[in-house]
């Protein structure tokens, strides 16, 4: 049977939940589906209808995918920090209200941030913006990085850091003890680096984050690194 562009069999039907009992939600599916249709999904629940005859109801529960921005706000002379916070929660408010199974745009989040009123829009610019979805706590001696602390997500070869603190540009070349979590990493940019926090991004950043049709991504204002010049 053919499939669709979520890889979903012809004369199915796949639902993303969010909250909620499994067998609530997997009963509810059972007593509106229509006969003949094939539910996909990873939790699978056995349900039986009221005249006992059993049934397997797959869904799938949302997925959440973290997401960590490292923005960089050029001050124009009246900046003051609480135009900084806003343009954070503004930031964070963005992400979060996006629907399940949609993707955070690079241009869109530039726009997000520099969503103030009038007077906060006049005190900076959005220098440079940079979306990932790894963070961690590392520090880096020459070229060698070394991560203590995974926050989120998993280190890759080719990954740009983005810190106040790290090099513009550094980027992982190699492994080195680390394979994705604590341990060194060789990197581009030799340098001194106490431990701090570093977010770690594909394509140097300027990126979208794909989300699948059964996830949805999240942050909070925590995971934006903001950094003012």
């Amino acid at each position: 049977a053919s499939t669709d562009g979520n890889g979903l069999p012809a004369h199915s039907f796949a639902l993303v939940v969010e909250g909620g009992d499994s067998t609530a939600i997997a009963t509810a599916i059972q007593s509106r589906k229509p006969p003949g249709t094939q539910s996909v999904g990873s939790t699978s629940i056995v349900v039986t209808d009221s005249i006992g005859v059993q049934a397997t109801i797959n869904f799938y529960v949302v997925a959440y995918v973290q997401v960590y921005i490292y923005l960089v706000l050029k001050s124009l002379g009246s900046y003051a920090t609480a135009y900084g916070a806003a343009a954070v929660a503004n930031l964070t408010a963005a992400v979060r209200g996006l629907t399940i199974g949609e993707d955070v745009s690079y241009t869109k989040s530039i726009a997000y941030a520099s969503n103030l009123t009038a007077v906060g829009a006049e005190t900076f610019q959005v220098q440079s913006l940079a979306i990932g979805k790894v963070k961690f706590t590392g520090s880096i001696a020459g070229t060698v990085l070394t991560v203590t602390a995974i926050t989120g997500g998993t280190i890759v070869n080719g990954m740009t850091l983005f810190s106040p603190a790290v090099s513009a540009g550094s980027v992982i070349t190699s492994f080195g003890t680390g394979s994705g979590g604590t341990g060194t990493y060789n990197i581009n940019n030799s340098q001194t680096v106490g431990s701090t926090l570093i977010i770690g991004a594909a394509s140097a950043g300027v990126v979208d984050i794909l989300v699948a049709f059964n996830e949805s991504a999240t942050m909070l204002d925590a995971d934006v690194t903001l950094n003012v010049v």
